[in-house]
């Protein structure tokens, strides 16, 4: 139950963003023109071989209020946010299909963790909070216990890179996060309910294996998903339209 909630709020989310541009959403999505051409303030910046070093030189030289305290390593994306806007990074030097799903990742954290969040904000305490979104000073203890009473959380906007310091509980809540969001860059690149009516014009009945199958070479070959990533959701897709699978499907073993 509390994952069809989720993608209820998640499907919410993918058509308020296509609702000003749908006439550009044509697949494989462009999702870098298409953001181009939406009212979001989030810019993209393709860089060949993208890694911590040239992040952490650009925030020095742009004087950006972040900090990385992690080793140099190889990067497919990566996303800045401050003052109401966004800048993504990604790897020039990946597959097209690749840099599609890591820009509708980091475009999915923007809208989620960051952009809609500070939206909501503004609209329940009006423009004097931005001063508190924006690090120009911290909360009053009066604001901390306002934003604890409303069961509203505390506006902050952290995007970890390192999982090493942290404990199981917080492991835990990022991962649910990362699924949700990895969940709202399927939504935003091969809507569900598009992919459902490209496969039920297929007649393959209720057989979970036709359906994963066909479902997974759609989404590579019609929608520009990374092969290696549209198994998780065309096994959603699946499992959504089939029976109940057995535990003997779900291990590849034919009966």
């Amino acid at each position: 139950m509390r994952k069809k909630r989720i993608y209820s709020k998640v499907r919410e989310i993918a058509e308020d963003f296509w609702a000003p541009i749908l006439p550009y959403r044509i697949f494989p999505v462009d999702i870098e023109r298409v953001i181009a051409f939406s009212n979001l303030p989030l810019h993209i910046n393709i860089i060949p071989g993208l890694d911590i070093e040239y992040i952490r030189n650009w925030i020095k030289e742009k004087q950006f209020p972040a900090r990385l305290n992690k080793e140099n390593c190889a990067l497919h994306g990566f996303l800045l946010a401050c003052e109401g806007h966004g800048v993504v990074f990604v790897n020039g030097t990946d597959h097209s299909d690749e840099r599609r799903f890591t820009i509708a990742h980091e475009l999915a954290h923007f809208l989620m963790d960051y952009y809609l969040p500070r939206i909501n904000y503004i609209n329940l305490y009006g423009n004097s909070i931005l001063e508190i979104l924006d690090g120009k000073r911290p909360a009053t203890l009066q604001e901390r216990l306002t934003f604890l009473v409303s069961h509203h959380p505390f506006p902050s906007f952290i995007h970890l890179l390192d999982h090493s310091g942290i404990t199981a509980y917080e492991r835990a809540k990022l991962w649910n996060i990362e699924w949700q969001t990895d969940t709202l860059a399927f939504e935003i690149l091969a809507p569900f309910h598009v992919v459902v009516a490209y496969l039920k014009d297929l007649n393959l009945g209720k057989r979970f294996d036709l359906i994963f199958h066909q479902a997974s070479d759609l989404l590579v070959s019609n929608f520009g998903i990374p092969s290696t990533l549209s198994f998780s959701y065309a096994k959603y897709i699946a499992g959504s339209l089939s029976r109940r699978i057995t535990l003997a499907e779900e291990w590849g073993i034919r009966i």
